[in-house]
């Protein structure tokens, strides 16, 4: 059966209960109502633990760049409204802990003013669009995706055709020769290569290069790994698609595997079997 997020995800948008919490904020933790609680997390507000009238607040910042007028910004937050601390997270995004609903309004305030937002920094959305943090400043580097960060970052922020997926989605970018975003374990994983790479299907695995005056050895590049699940009658016609557009007669062609799958199930209507398909 649905959990409770799922449940109120199909009452209401996550996008829509910022009135919810200015009007929180307005009579007070004590006397709010809390049947969308769950969904501030859209406006990047947890419930801190042990949920005794205190939020953490997740503040966005797309390729972690950072103005000096937005870094003052935060830091006056967190020393007026948070206890003086700031986190900084494996996301490139700011944390601040000890918040209270009845602050949220004007620290949005503050943060709108200097160019920064907490809306899809939590949630089931696309979240904080990640991206090499010396982006534009390394020498040697594929090339500056920053700008490409932050106009992906624009696009889906506040984008109502992905504000309510199954679970939060993961995005990185960069142009790094290292990979430093970990493409490998973000929903897309978007790096950077040379022309040699393209034509060559992959690098020569165990072939080695200076980095920044180290060696490092290559791999290969990863491949695109496609998990469907579907009727037994359409297996043949999505294995034939699957070939026809995989099939390069290159070296890294895909291969496919089929195999049974016991029940399917569709975790928000409770379909299962086919019907879930």
């Amino acid at each position: 059966m649905p959990n409770k997020v799922e449940e109120l995800k199909q009452q209401k948008d996550g996008l829509d209960v910022l009135a919810d919490i200015m009007r929180a904020a307005e009579v007070g933790f004590e006397k709010m109502d809390r049947e969308f609680i769950d969904l501030f997390k859209w406006y990047g507000l947890y419930q801190q633990r042990p949920k005794d009238g205190y939020f953490m607040m997740r503040i966005k910042i797309p390729n972690g760049d950072l103005l000096a007028n937005q870094i003052r910004a935060v830091g006056e937050i967190a020393n007026e409204f948070a206890r003086g601390l700031v986190d900084i997270t494996t996301r490139q995004n700011y944390q601040l802990h000890w918040v209270r609903i009845e602050d949220v309004p004007e620290i949005f305030r503050r943060l709108h003013r200097v160019g920064l937002l907490t809306v899809g920094a939590c949630g089931d959305v696309t979240r904080n669009v990640v991206g090499c943090p010396v982006a534009g400043i390394d020498a040697s580097e594929y090339c500056d995706a920053s700008p490409l960060v932050k106009k992906v970052s624009t696009y889906l922020t506040g984008n109502r055709d992905f504000s309510n997926l199954p679970r939060k989605f993961k995005i990185s970018i960069s142009g790094c020769r290292l990979r430093c975003a970990q493409p490998d374990i973000n929903d897309i994983g978007v790096y950077g290569m040379t022309i040699t790479d393209v034509r060559g299907f992959g690098r020569q695995q165990g072939h080695t290069e200076k980095y920044r005056g180290s060696t490092y050895t290559l791999n290969l590049l990863p491949k695109i790994k496609i998990e469907v699940v579907v009727p037994d009658e359409r297996a043949e016609e999505v294995v034939s698609a699957i070939i026809e557009a995989a099939q390069t007669g290159e070296i890294g062609d895909g291969k496919i595997f089929i195999a049974d799958v016991t029940d399917a199930v569709r975790i928000r209507t409770g379909e299962r079997g086919e019907a879930a398909l």
